[in-house]
Formats: C-alpha cells, sequence, structure tokens
C-alpha cells in the first residue's frame, strides 16, 4: 500500500494538469519515454546473484523516482547463466543479437566475462561489471568493458602492510584455480617480495575439489611449519575450507588466517557452522562511507523484503556487491540520458545467414559514445564517491576486521595516504604507518591475544660460563624458564634495531630432565628438521654447519687458541735467571739486563711439542674444537679429554702432565679469557690463533631474516653507545684482572732477590777464589825478599812491608789507557714458529673447464637438384602404378567373396589461425600425418577427415568456427583452436618444466636479479607465477615485471624500454609470442639495450620460432640466449624432412614461413597420429550427438548437443603413447611429458647449441652421454659463448 500512494498522487497530478491545460485550450501534453533495453548476466543461484538482481531493481525505481524528467527510460532484461562459461556467453549473445540491448551489465564471474567481453568488443556494446574483479581483465586493455568495481590487485598494498606489521616473513596463499584466484598472485608476489616475505608454497585449489581433495591439500600444508595464510576464494569454496581446516585443527593457536576482499564482502550469507570455523580470522573489506543515504536504503530494503516470496539470509543481507550493482544501474541511467540516446539501433556488419557466425553481429552505432560518456560520470553512491579511473572504480579506504563470535569486530582502517589508523574521521597529518600500534589488538584462533607464528629459537643449554647464557627454572613446575647472558642482551639489541616487529620465543634445547639434549651441532640441525626457526647462542660460524643453516654475521670476536700452565714456583728456583738466555747470549750479555717476568714463561709454547710427547690435551665439550684437534692438528682422539666448566680446566691443567692432567686447554678466544680473568696469573694463552668467524645467530636457509639481522648486528657491534654497556655488564671482571697484571706488589710472583741467589752464590765463590789465589801468588812473590833484607823483622813488621808493597802501583803491569769495547755478534736465538692456521689448511681449488664439443649449427637450407627431384617424380610414378596392379589383383582374386569393409569416417574439427606462421605450417603437417599414417595403418577401420576452419587471430572467430563444427558438422574431436591448442600440448613445458632450466640458467651465472618482460595475454601472464616461485628458491629477486599488450604501438613499447633501462638491472627474461617479440627486439636494438653489459634469456615459445624471423630481426636479437624442446634426432625424423621438402613442390606460394621445420608442426603430426590412434582403440562407429534440448534459439550455445562417445575418446587419448617425430608422445595428467631442452647462442644468422639440460642432470653438454653425473648447475657444463654482451 505504502508503494500505491506516490503512484496515485502522481496520477491525479496527471490528471489535473491534462485537465487545466484542456480548459485553455491546449492540447495534453505526454511526453514520451525512449526506452533503453539493457541486459543484465547474473547467476540467480548465487547469494551475489539473487542479492544484485534485488539491488538494481530497486535502483531503477529509485532513480527514475528522483530523476522522472529523464526522456530515457532503462528496461533490464535479466538473463540467468549460472556458474556456467557457455551459459553466460549464450546470454549475452542473444541479448546482443536478438534483444539489440544497449549495454550489459555483469556476467558476474571474471571467467564468464572474458568471453562476453570479447562479443561486445565486436558489437561495440558496453558491457559493465560490478563483481569481475581479475586483474587479468583490464578496461584499458579491453574496448568497451568498464568495472564499476574495484580490481582484487587494490586491496594487495593493504595485505602487505598487514604482514609487515606483524612481521611476518613467510606466508602461504591459498586460492581458487580460476581467473578470479588467479589473477590476484602476481600482484601479490611483487608485493610481498618488496618487504622480503618469502612464499615458500602456493595451494591452488579447484573449485570443483571434493571434500577429500581439500583435506589431502590441508594436510600438506599442515606438515609444513608456515602458520600464516592468504585465503582468496568465492564465498562458495571458502566456507567449504574453513570447515575442513578446523576439522583439521588448523584453527588453532599458533595459526593466522586472513581472506580477501571477496570472502570478506559475503560473511553475512554464512552459515553459524561456517563462522564457528572462521574464528580468529582476520579480514579486509572495501570501507562503506555511511551517509543517510544509505541509512535510508537499508530502512526501505528491510521494508521491501516483506514482497520477497523466499525470505532467506541469503538475499536479505545488506551487502558490498548489491550496491556496487545499485550504483552501476544509477551511473547507466545518467549516462544514457546525457548521451542523448534516442533511436538507437545496430549496423549489420555483414549479410552472413549462419546461425553460428558470432562474429557477424550488428555493430551499436552509439556504442562508443555511451561508453565514452559512462566514463565520465561522477556521483556520490550508495557505496561512496563513484569515479571511475581508468575504466574502473577509484580505490576507497579499507576496512580491517576481526571474526569474533557471529559477527566482524573491526580493529582499524587502511587507506593510501595514511596506512593504518583506528579513526579515519581523524584528519590530523600523520606520516604513513604500517605500525600494529594503530591498529586493536586481534584475538586469534585459538581466541588468544598472542600473535601466531613467533619465530621459534633454540636455545643451548650451558652449565659454564654462563655469562654468555644462563637457562634456569624456578621451580620443578615451571614451564618457561628465566632466559639471560651477553647472548641474550645482543639479540635483544639487534632486534630493537631491525625495521619490523619480532615476535619470538625462546625454546631451551633439553631433554625431560631438563638438561642439554645434545652437541651444538645438533642442537643446529633441529633448523633443517623444522622444529627450530632459529638458534640463538654462542653458536660457532663453522663451514659443515652452513650447509645447513644460514649464519648471520658475527657478533662477536673470532679464534680458537691453547691455555697452559705457567709455573707458580718458579720464582723460588735459585737459577732460574738462567732460563731466558743461551749459553751463547751469557758469554756476550751482562747480568745488568737479565730482568724477565714470570708471564713469559708458559709450560708449552708450540703444539708440535705437546704432541710429540703424546702429552694429553683438553677441549669445550659438545664444541666444534673436538674436530679441528683431530681434523686440522692431527690429534689422536685418545689423547682429547673433554671439559665443561672453568673450574674443570682449571683442574686439569694445575694437576700437570705427570698426574694425569693436561698439557693444554683449547677453546675458543671468548671463553679463554672469562677462564683467565677468574684464574689471573696462574695461566696464560700463548701459540697462535686459529681463525674461526665468531658467534653468530643460525637461520633457516634461505631465510629473508638474515640479511635484516647482519645489519643490525653491524649497528649494534659498531655503536659503543649500545655494545659497551652489555660488554661492561658481563665481562667486568676481565678487565680488572687485567689491570691487576700491570701493578707490581709483593704478592706479585714477579723475580725476587732470592730469585738470584745463584747468580749472588757464583759472583761471592769466584770472587774469594780470585782473592785467595792473587794474595798465595803475592806473598810468594814477595815474602822471600823481606826475609833476605831483614832478618830480624818480627812477622808483624813483614806483614806491614807487605802491605806497603800490596798498595805500591806496577806501572809495567797496569794499563791506564781505556781500550774500546769490542762487541760481537751473536747468533739469534730460535725463534717458534706459529702453526699454520685452519684457513692455511683448507685450501679448496677450483678446476674449471671448457667445452670442447663441437659446435652445432642447425642447417635447414639444403637443396635437392633438378635431377633427384626428377628421379623422386619418376619413382613415384612407379609405385602408384605398382599400388594400383596390386589392387587390380587382389581385386580378381577376390571376386566372389564378401565385399571388402567400409572405412568409418570419422570427421574431426581442425581450428586455425592459417595468416600466421604456425598456422600455415601446422595444417601441412597435419594433412601429411594423415596420409602417413593411414599409409601404414591401412587395416584402421575409421578414417579420420579433417573440417578445417581459419578463425585468424580472434577469439569470437574461433569460438564461431568451433560452434559451426560442433553443431553443423557434428564432429567428434577439434584440434585447436591454434592458440588454445599450443597451450594444451605445451602447457607444461611453458608453465613447469622450461620455468626450472630457466631458474637454472640463472644460477649458473649468478645472476641475483632479473626482469620480466613478457605480452599482457593469457598467454604471457600465465607463466609468471611459476616463474617466481622457481627463481624465488634459489634467492633471485624479481624488482620488476614489464607486461606489454600485443596492441602496443612502438611509442608505447619504446616508453616501457626507457624505464627498463633506467633500472639498474641488466638481465632480462622475455616471454612473448613471434609478432611482438620480433618487434621488441628491433626496438631495444635501437635504443641500445643490445650492447655489452646486457644479458637476455628468450623462453621456448619465442625460441622455437626463429627460423622464420627476418636478417632484421634475427641482427637485431645477437647475443641473445634461447631456451627450446629438444628435438631427438631419428630415421623417422630425417625421412619426414626429406619427404616435407619433396612436397614443398606442390605448394603454389613457397615462403620462408611455410617450408621452415618448426617444432609446433611436428606436435601438430604427432597430435593427428595420436588422435587416430585413439580413434580406432575406442571402437568410435555411427557414433552421434544426442539432443540436450529442444531450444530452436539460433544463439543457444547451451543447447549444443552432447557426444556420445565423449568421455571414452578423451580417455582413451589420454593414455595413448607412441614415439613421434616430436619424440615420446606421454601425456600426464593431459599435457605433454616435458622433453629436455636445449639451450643456444643467437651468432650471426644461426643459433649456436651451448648445452642441453634435463630434469635428472640438469645441465649437460652432451646428451648422448650415459655416465651417471650428479645434478649440475654449473655454466661450465656448458660450451663457451657470448652469453651475454
Amino acid at each position: 500500500m505504502a508503494n500505491q500512494k506516490p503512484l496515485l498522487s502522481k496520477f491525479l497530478s496527471f490528471l489535473l494538469l491534462s485537465l487545466s491545460l484542456s480548459l485553455w485550450g491546449h492540447p495534453p501534453l505526454v511526453m514520451a519515454k525512449e526506452v533503453i533495453p539493457v541486459g543484465v548476466v547474473l547467476d540467480l543461484k548465487s547469494p551475489v546473484g539473487r542479492v544484485a538482481e534485488s539491488y538494481m531493481s530497486m535502483a531503477l525505481s529509485d532513480f527514475y523516482a528522483v530523476n522522472d524528467n529523464y526522456s530515457t527510460r532503462l528496461s533490464l532484461l535479466t538473463k540467468d547463466s549460472g556458474n556456467d562459461i557457455i551459459a553466460a556467453a549464450s546470454a549475452a549473445l542473444d541479448l546482443i543479437k536478438n534483444e539489440e540491448v544497449q549495454a550489459i551489465i555483469g556476467p558476474q564471474r571474471s571467467a564468464q566475462a572474458r568471453f562476453v567481453i570479447e562479443l561486445c568488443r565486436i558489437s561495440q556494446v558496453p558491457i559493465i561489471s560490478f563483481s569481475a574483479t581479475s586483474p587479468f581483465l583490464s578496461p584499458s586493455q579491453n574496448p568497451f568493458f568498464i568495472r564499476t568495481t574495484q580490481d582484487e590487485s587494490a586491496q594487495v598494498k593493504t595485505i602487505v602492510d598487514i604482514v609487515k606489521a606483524f612481521g611476518w616473513r613467510e606466508i602461504v596463499p591459498i586460492y581458487e584455480d580460476t581467473e578470479y584466484g588467479n589473477g590476484l598472485i602476481p600482484y601479490l608476489m611483487d608485493a610481498l617480495q618488496e618487504i622480503d616475505t618469502r612464499v615458500p608454497y602456493r595451494s591452488v585449489i579447484p573449485p570443483s575439489s571434493n571434500n577429500t581433495e581439500i583435506s589431502e591439500e590441508l594436510n600438506k600444508l599442515k606438515a609444513n611449519h608456515t602458520r600464516i595464510f592468504l585465503v582468496h576464494m568465492t564465498a562458495s569454496l571458502g566456507s567449504k575450507l574453513f570447515v575442513l581446516a578446523k576439522n583439521a585443527e588448523m584453527m588453532s593457536e599458533g595459526y593466522a588466517w586472513i581472506i580477501t576482499q571477496g570472502l570478506s564482502s559475503l560473511l553475512d550469507p554464512m552459515g553459524s557452522k561456517v563462522m564457528d570455523s572462521m574464528q580468529g580470522v582476520l579480514g579486509i573489506r572495501p570501507y562503506l562511507l555511511p551517509s543517510k543515504k544509505l541509512k535510508d536504503f537499508e530502512r526501505k530494503w528491510k521494508r521491501n523484503l516483506t514482497s520477497i516470496k523466499t525470505r532467506s539470509k541469503t538475499t536479505t543481507s545488506l551487502n558490498l556487491f548489491g550496491l556496487w550493482a545499485y550504483d552501476t544501474v544509477w551511473a547507466l541511467a545518467m549516462a544514457v540520458e546525457k548521451a542523448g540516446i534516442v533511436h538507437s539501433s545496430f549496423l549489420k556488419q555483414n549479410a552472413s545467414n549462419s546461425n553460428v557466425d558470432l562474429a557477424a553481429l550488428g555493430i551499436l552505432e552509439i556504442g562508443t559514445k555511451l561508453h565514452n560518456t559512462i566514463l565520465t560520470t561522477k556521483f556520490q553512491g550508495l557505496s561512496g564517491n563513484f569515479h571511475l579511473v581508468k575504466g574502473q572504480l577509484e580505490p576507497s579506504a579499507f576496512e580491517l576486521f576481526n571474526v569474533i563470535g557471529r559477527t566482524e569486530r573491526i580493529i582499524g582502517y587502511w587507506t593510501g595516504n595514511r596506512g593504518f589508523s583506528l579513526d579515519l574521521n581523524d584528519t590530523s597529518e600523520e606520516a604513513y604507518s604500517t605500525s600494529k600500534d594503530k591498529l586493536k589488538q586481534p584475538i586469534w584462533p585459538g581466541y588468544t591475544t598472542d600473535q601466531p607464528t613467533k619465530l621459534r629459537i633454540g636455545v643451548p643449554i650451558r652449565n659454564s660460563f654462563e655469562e654468555f647464557l644462563k637457562v634456569e627454572w624456578h621451580s620443578s613446575t615451571d614451564d618457561k624458564p628465566s632466559i639471560s647472558g651477553f647472548v641474550i642482551d645482543v639479540f635483544h639489541a639487534v632486534q630493537d634495531a631491525l625495521p619490523f616487529p619480532l615476535s619470538h620465543e625462546f625454546i631451551p634445547y633439553v631433554n625431560k630432565h631438563r638438561q642439554s639434549n645434545g652437541t651444538y651441532d645438533e642442537l643446529l640441525y633441529q633448523i633443517k628438521t623444522q622444529r627450530y626457526d632459529a638458534v640463538v647462542g654462542d653458536i660457532t660460524i663453522v663451514a659443515n654447519r652452513s650447509l645447513y643453516v644460514d649464519f648471520t654475521l658475527p657478533y662477536s670476536e673470532s679464534g680458537v687458541s691453547m691455555v697452559v700452565l705457567v709455573k707458580d714456583d718458579d720464582n723460588k728456583n735459585l737459577w732460574i735467571f738462567l732460563r731466558p738466555l743461551s749459553l751463547n747470549l751469557w758469554l756476550t750479555t751482562s747480568v745488568a739486563f737479565i730482568f724477565t717476568v714470570q708471564r713469559l714463561q708458559p709450560t708449552f709454547v708450540d703444539v708440535k711439542e705437546i704432541k710429540r710427547k703424546g702429552y694429553l690435551v683438553g677441549y669445550q665439550k659438545g664444541s666444534f674444537i673436538k674436530g679441528l684437534l683431530m681434523k686440522q692438528l692431527d690429534f689422536d682422539e685418545s689423547k682429547l679429554k673433554p671439559y665443561e666448566t672453568p673450574e674443570e680446566y682449571h683442574e686439569a691443567l694445575s694437576k700437570g702432565i705427570l698426574n694425569g692432567g693436561v698439557a693444554a686447554a683449547f677453546g675458543e678466544i671468548p671463553y679463554i679469557k672469562l677462564f683467565l680473568a677468574k684464574y689471573c696469573s696462574r695461566y696464560t694463552m700463548v701459540g697462535p690463533t686459529y681463525k674461526s668467524d665468531g658467534f653468530a645467530f643460525a637461520f633457516q636457509q634461505g631465510s629473508p631474516l638474515v640479511p635484516y639481522i647482519s645489519r643490525a648486528i653491524l649497528n649494534v657491534t659498531q655503536d659503543q653507545e649500545k655494545i659497551g654497556p652489555i660488554e661492561r655488564k658481563y665481562f667486568s671482571s676481565q678487565t680488572m684482572c687485567e689491570d691487576q697484571r700491570t701493578t707490581i706488589s709483593s704478592h706479585s710472583p714477579s723475580l725476587g732477590v732470592d730469585s738470584f741467589g745463584g747468580l749472588f752464590l757464583i759472583t761471592g765463590i769466584t770472587s774469594m777464589v780470585s782473592l785467595l789465589v792473587y794474595v798465595i801468588k803475592f806473598f810468594f812473590s814477595h815474602w822471600p825478599t823481606l826475609s833476605d833484607k831483614n832478618t830480624a823483622t818480627s812477622f808483624c813488621s813483614k806483614l806491614v812491608e807487605m802491605a806497603k808493597l800490596f798498595d805500591q802501583k806496577d806501572l809495567s803491569s797496569h794499563h791506564f789507557k781505556r781500550e774500546e769495547s769490542r762487541v760481537h755478534d751473536a747468533g739469534s736465538p730460535d725463534v717458534f714458529q706459529p702453526s699454520p692456521s685452519i684457513d692455511d689448511m683448507q685450501n679448496h681449488s677450483r678446476n674449471s673447464t671448457e667445452g670442447t664439443n663441437d659446435v652445432i649449427v642447425h642447417d635447414d637450407n639444403r637443396s635437392l637438384s633438378s635431377s633427384s627431384r626428377h628421379s623422386d617424380a619418376s619413382m613415384q610414378d612407379k609405385r602408384l602404378l605398382s599400388k594400383f596392379l596390386t589392387f587390380l589383383l587382389l581385386s580378381v582374386s577376390l571376386w566372389g567373396h564378401e565385399p571388402l569393409m567400409a572405412k568409418e569416417v570419422i570427421p574431426i574439427g581442425v581450428v586455425l589461425d592459417l595468416k600466421s606462421q604456425v598456422g600455415r605450417i601446422e595444417e601441412r603437417y597435419m594433412s601429411m600425418a594423415l596420409s602417413d599414417f593411414y599409409a601404414v595403418n591401412d587395416n584402421y577401420r575409421t578414417r579420420l577427415t579433417f573440417f578445417t576452419k581459419d578463425f585468424g587471430d580472434d577469439i569470437i572467430a574461433a569460438a564461431s568456427a568451433a560452434l559451426d563444427l560442433m553443431k553443423n558438422e557434428e564432429v567428434q574431436a577439434i584440434v585447436g583452436p591454434q592458440r588454445t591448442a599450443q597451450a594444451s600440448f605445451v602447457i607444461e613445458l611453458g608453465r613447469k618444466a622450461q620455468v626450472k632450466a630457466i631458474a637454472d640458467i640463472v644460477k649458473a651465472f649468478g645472476w641475483r636479479e632479473i626482469v620480466l618482460i613478457y605480452e599482457d595475454t593469457e598467454y604471457g601472464n600465465g607463466l609468471i607465477p611459476y616463474l617466481m616461485d622457481a627463481l624465488q628458491e634459489i634467492d633471485t629477486r624479481v624488482p620488476y615485471r614489464s607486461a606489454i599488450p600485443p596492441s602496443s604501438s612502438n611509442t608505447e613499447i619504446i616508453k616501457e624500454l626507457n624505464k627498463l633501462k633506467e633500472n639498474y638491472t641488466r638481465i632480462f627474461l622475455v616471454h612473448m609470442t613471434v609478432p611482438l617479440g620480433s618487434n621488441f627486439f628491433v626496438l631495444a636494438k635501437n635504443a641500445e639495450m643490445m650492447s655489452e653489459g646486457y644479458a637476455w634469456i628468450l623462453t621456448a615459445g619465442l625460441s622455437s620460432l626463429l627460423v622464420p624471423i627476418s636478417s632484421k630481426v634475427m641482427d637485431s636479437m645477437q647475443g641473445v640466449v634461447g631456451i627450446r624442446p629438444y628435438l631427438p634426432p631419428s630415421k623417422r625424423l630425417e625421412d619426414f624432412e626429406r619427404k616435407w621438402k619433396r612436397n614443398l613442390t606442390s605448394i603454389k606460394t613457397k615462403t620462408k614461413s611455410t617450408t621452415s621445420f618448426n617444432p609446433y608442426g611436428l606436435w601438430a603430426y604427432d597430435t593427428v597420429w595420436a588422435l587416430a590412434m585413439a580413434v580406432e582403440k575406442a571402437g568410435i562407429v555411427h557414433s552421434s550427438f544426442l539432443k540436450k534440448n529442444d531450444s530452436d534459439s539460433n544463439v543457444d550455445l547451451a543447447a549444443l548437443g552432447i557426444f556420445e562417445m565423449g568421455t571414452r575418446l578423451h580417455n582413451t587419448i589420454l593414455t595413448t603413447k607412441f614415439q613421434g617425430l616430436s619424440g615420446n608422445f606421454h601425456l600426464v595428467k593431459g599435457q605433454l611429458e616435458p622433453p629436455a631442452f636445449e639451450l643456444f647462442n643467437i651468432i650471426g644468422k644461426t643459433e649456436i647449441i651451448i648445452g642441453y639440460w634435463t630434469r635428472q642432470r640438469g645441465f649437460s653438454k652432451d646428451l648422448n652421454d650415459n655416465g651417471e653425473e650428479a645434478y649440475s648447475t654449473s655454466h661450465t657444463q656448458l660450451q663457451r659463448r657470448d652469453l651475454n654482451h
């Protein structure tokens, strides 16, 4: 009734106006409205489709209620396409051809939209989609396509900022294998690479997957240790995934799940079971700006639900896609009025009467004008500001939410200008933020606020040197120990220096008794087994450990040295002064220079002496030093004793070599310093320092954290304000002890007077003996003289006289002239030579070898002489005559017998682009294949017959050709269309096999960055995700992807080349078809990018079609490296080549493009043989089409008949195996088994083969070498050529 009142009011107003005009003598004025038919293609069985239909109906009503004066009226003609691409195409075709709609809204899904876009391109009917969000569908590359929603790539920056905010270094995308799902991945991979977040695995799930298949994939994900997932799916598959993920216990603590906007915008219609399985999920979706208009609509929507027969949750929810559909109708209605569309019609393109000629659609005469008008339409819609930029909706803000209970809890917002914020209405000018502090605390799966996937850091257990690392439990029930020490403080300082948060937990490496669970090597190996993500401790960088972990830069000094005892009782030895000097030195040096200190007197100074005398030595228990002593210093294991604590070291050294002790103890310098600090002046560090790389942190191989942690270590260790306090905190006693050694005190063990007692004793005895000898000699010489002179003199008087004589100077015997001192050179004492360092003992040499194999040059220019051709012609005539006589004799012999069995003719459609090089070659090769096959298999009951259609380079023409073949010719198989055929049989080569070979080339030459240049088509885009995966595995970055549309002009390509030239990366991979690739290289040469310093690699597609390329193009490709499938030589292939060249005489136009020996032609040849074999094997006789329905519509594509033998023939083809011209024909998962690849270098006008690649051996110079060699990615296995300029 509420709706009837406005209608009644309008009717009465109109009646009164007419009456008043008639009374004044005027005729009644009724403005006729121009009805504009608009097609709508939706899946009315889906929640989005049902909601969108209702919203658009309301939009039409609301718009003309406000704009009643408009001269135009939209009329919506809705078609239900279901979830079927053919049904969507059929619906669009019907709307264009029969209803002559002026625009189409829809179809709903990206995969459906692709074909409809082509139909609208031909008919110039604008197609407007509010839900086809795949970035592969670009409005700028598809004329007449308009997207009134955001494409999926708009949300990528938001997703990446979330990953960055929570410090996640790895994430696994889980997405559906559709155009919608695949479209986001290249953009996502690029953005994640920019923040150095790895994608270790991509989980691709087809929409048709059953629960068992999805559960298997989830179990595979669970077996890995990545716990961060990004889900990019539609609601139907996404809801199933989360229910199964909960059953697999993957929605528990430690996991994090993010959902993209497609799924986030459709949570309301989901059932309670699904919502219960999504607790803790983090989602993003476009922000809806609240407005009065939106609130009024919501109230009206709920009131109008009373008129909806089925009141289900799927149709009652206020839905974002529905709002975009609502705004689409308003925008189209405005544009139609503004464009002045009156009596518009279709111009017939041609007079084709075929009911399947899709290319014969009429052209909407005002299509371009309407399209351009829509693009410039602006207004404030229900979903926000309606403003199209480059043919699609301008990205808005995003809101972030957390699924808690049955609701979505908003935790923050994101905009391109400010990053994260808690309030969009805050107008303060803040810097761009990716801090999680700008968001509310999320509640993660398991209903916890603890951030998922904390870095699991293993920590060793030490019972000694606790200054470095100390792990202690305060009670037996305490689960989380206290972990401290120098190492931990350094790690925290490094953590603070990182540009992102690093959530972590320390996990002691202990057994059930809380004791050490193994050696340091065993602890590090737990990283490889993925028990830990990293190890933090006093971990020494050692070469063999780097085989399974990646080390950061060291945070401590390096080196291994030897500690020995200093004899404490040497200072009481009367003869210690003799120690420092040799016998020769004693003969020339004065006693006055003999001063020494005890510190220079270790018990041993040379490792060789200890080893020669067989003394025991100690080492640190559980460390790598045992291996160093045995392998590098050649100690016998029986002479090695492990010790753990400083006390044990002290006891072993102090015992001495005679009491079961050790002669020396080996340790790392940081430990030795702590030991010497505790036992000051009792021991000393002697001998050489054996080099090691110090202490570092260890991570998983390939971890993106390593460069960040290393840079942060430098930041900390080179800043004394950061590292100084940490060192003083733990090692202050070491400094004190070193200070004490510089002070001599009474308690000092320095040499005292008593230490020189022996010297004093020798001096005293020598002096007394000398004096006694002199006195005796003096008395003997002077006493007789005194006695003779005066015999009466007393004895005392004689002594006095003797004293006087002693005191007199004897001038004859004393010298009063000084003589110059003569100092004679003495031999230098022996000097102990240091033992060699570890580096000196580990000399490795690398031998590079160059290939000596002959250069292989393909030359297809051999020709036959005219005489040989005449000879061949005569031979053919003879063979034909022979066959005819044989047939005649056979007929006579069978006279009176049953007639020969009739052959079953099997119609086969062939759809090719006969204007292209590949198409012409394939057609000829297939014709020869048919002839050759039945010449060999004449006894077969079946015969293939080809119906060939030329579709040019047009998708619609190809579809029209295929439709005609199925509907009118009832073909039983179709070979082609050409570009699809290439994908069908070479998709494995293009996507999976060749990317490994390409990655190995990049690895072989050590390139760390490479730019991908590819054409913006399905062929070009299809390779990129696989290639980026392979390059990520070898840690090679893709700093930029250059996607070039096939329709690009020279100016546009040159502009892109200049952009590439400005970058520093000079390594390029080109993935294009021949037309675009040829033009690209000519322009690259003009831009001076084919010069020294650049390297270019071609993928298999372009590499396989070089022969027909002109000399100008080949000149521009000098030095390029290519990869293409290897064609194994065989007698059969040689015979075919000769026959092919003979048959060229029957070709009217003998061009290079049709005479080339081509791998695509060989694949086409083998395809015919495979199909002929399968048809015979499947027993296809009198097969027909079953009519699907009785539709008389000439555009009902879904009404095609069903080939009753189709499934059987399909399965038979899949199991067909034989040796074809191109090699082994063996389909794996419906695709050709990858062969080997050959690598070549373009030099001059030829391709020089430089090597081969196989999955089993990697690179090799000769595929015929059957030697069992290890897998090689070394460029030495390639012949030396100009691999780059």
